[in-house]
């Protein structure tokens, strides 16, 4: 295993974004296991194919892009990696809040940052006029078929 520190590779993480890394990783080992969530494992490329299914919807249902702010309120779950990624892929900055936060500190905070949507799971103990369920987009993702999928890839490498 190598390990890598600052001076060795002073341009380690330049002009890269955390999203294209993960995608080239994808694409070397969609099969093994990317992330282990209590019981349940999931490979690269359902982590890859959940999180463009994600960018799609929020791009064309949601005109999340860049310049857009969107906070993220979810339980700690498989799902919340997804999200993440999927938020960067679009080209937004996500903010995350802790699920426990209260509601009161939610609004200040996407008032101050001018948001645009606020993602949150069927945990949340809130609403927000912002607010949009992510697990809607889980239970629809067979909806993009693979050449969606493929044409999303394209772009955000």
């Amino acid at each position: 295993m190598t390990i890598i520190s600052g001076p060795e590779r002073p341009n380690l993480l330049q002009d890269e974004y955390l999203h294209d890394i993960f995608l080239v990783s994808a694409r070397h080992y969609p099969n093994k296991v990317a992330l282990r969530w209590l019981n349940e494992e999931i490979t690269y490329d359902q982590l890859r194919i959940h999180a463009l299914n994600i960018a799609h919807t929020l791009r064309n249902m949601r005109q999340i892009g860049p310049g857009s702010i969107v906070g993220i309120c979810l339980s700690r779950s498989a799902l919340l990696h997804a999200t993440i990624l999927g938020v960067l892929m679009t080209g937004a900055t996500y903010v995350p809040f802790d699920a426990d936060i209260p509601e009161e500190r939610v609004n200040e905070v996407l008032s101050d940052l001018k948001a645009n949507l606020l993602l949150i799971d069927s945990r949340a103990h809130f609403s927000h006029p912002l607010s949009f369920n992510v697990q809607s987009i889980a239970q629809n993702q067979s909806m993009i078929d693979i050449n969606l999928k493929d044409q999303i890839d394209k772009q955000s490498i």
